[in-house]
């Protein structure tokens, strides 16, 4: 009895890595770090930045795992522990050629964040901003529930600003945002608009799943 418990316990951990190691896959969710927007005051992207983590301490280090690259629009900085934390005290710094450097704690243990740095040029007499975002993700499927890929989702929000992605392969898209209200829209060329007014975003993670007809008529 003792060892079936044993085989039980071993056999659930296995299940519960595969499903980790599945789902980082189709939707990078067993990632611990940061997905950085770097942009000027005017909101244009910077994607010439120079970005450093390093421990407070000589305790603090990075595993070998830890990865740093421009992907997307975005700086990631971090890495895949499978459902792990990692603890310790670093420091994220940031330079640009002709803005000022930024520096600010960073930490690897509260998942995947997305966040905005706002970077001032050198003189300013101003100081970088720095916004954690809210990430609008979700799953697209058709009438059979099956991932349906290349959906458009975009969410507007009251001032008119659009973030726009496209479901993959999996159906899987991913938005993120400020915090606030949105009107949040499914659309492509083969289903018919789906469309969520008034929508609002306050938690850091929102999920929003959409399920769409490969058969209906686009409205015109």
């Amino acid at each position: 009895m003792e060892v079936r418990k044993k085989f039980c316990r071993v056999f659930a951990l296995v299940i519960l890595l595969v499903g980790c190691v599945s789902s980082a896959r189709a939707q990078a969710d067993c990632m611990y770090g940061h997905r950085i927007y770097i942009r000027d005051s005017s909101g244009n992207s910077i994607t010439s930045a120079k970005l450093e983590v390093f421990g407070v301490s000589k305790r603090d280090r990075l595993p070998n795992a830890f990865q740093n690259y421009f992907t997307r629009g975005a700086y990631f900085v971090g890495f895949i522990m499978y459902g792990c934390a990692y603890s310790g005290d670093f420091v994220l710094r940031v330079s640009a050629e002709g803005f000022q450097t930024y520096e600010r704690p960073i930490s690897f243990t509260e998942g995947l964040a997305a966040c905005e740095l706002r970077l001032r040029p050198k003189g300013s007499t101003m100081q970088a901003d720095f916004e954690i975002l809210a990430t609008l993700r979700g799953k697209v499927v058709d009438q059979k529930g099956r991932p349906f890929s290349g959906g458009q989702i975009s969410a507007r929000n009251v001032h008119g600003k659009v973030y726009q992605d496209n479901s993959n392969e999996y159906g899987y898209y991913s938005l993120d945002l400020p915090k606030g209200t949105y009107t949040v829209r499914l659309s492509g060329t083969e289903i018919a608009p789906v469309v969520f007014e008034n929508y609002r975003i306050e938690d850091r993670d929102t999920t929003l799943n959409f399920s769409t007809c490969r058969k209906c008529t686009p409205a015109k």
